[in-house]
């Protein structure tokens, strides 16, 4: 309850404007640390694209990636219908912030956790849909066809 509450309170009341906007100074202000390290650095200088990179790609999702890491939490513990559906509140934020398909396959298994399996189905299909490379789709497909046939995933 108190790890509940204090994601509820830091991350989730938050709008999405509101995410990217801390998550964009938090890009910001870790960038500009990094490059005042080794500022005279040649080396530095030829890497800084693909830093600045790293840091778009990671950095910028920090409030994501706790939104959803505690969603995946409540998720592979055996939580309660009360916390997988606070979960699933997390987990929809993150489809807000950023639909793909990891957020869609997390918000299908919420979903399917709560027994509402039609709404599972959509949300799998649409991961689906979204997954970039083969062998995402086929492993996402399977928990998809777990899901029609009501097996435990």
């Amino acid at each position: 309850p108190v790890a509940i509450d204090l994601i509820n309170k830091n991350y989730t009341n938050l709008s999405v404007a509101q995410i990217r906007t801390k998550d964009s100074i938090i890009y910001k202000n870790t960038l500009e640390v990094y490059k005042a390290k080794l500022l005279d650095s040649q080396q530095i200088k030829m890497m800084m694209p693909i830093v600045e990179q790293y840091f778009k790609t990671y950095v910028t999702n920090d409030y994501l990636n706790k939104i959803l890491g505690a969603a995946y939490l409540v998720y592979n513990n055996n939580a309660t219908p009360t916390e997988i559906n606070i979960a699933l509140g997390w987990s929809r934020k993150a489809v807000q912030i950023l639909e793909n398909s990891a957020t869609l396959e997390l918000t299908a298994k919420l979903l399917y956790r709560l027994n509402r399996k039609q709404e599972s189905i959509t949300a799998m299909q649409s991961a689906i849909d979204k997954a970039d490379n083969p062998s995402d789709k086929n492993r996402l497909t399977l928990l998809l066809n777990a899901i029609k046939e009501n097996k435990k995933i």
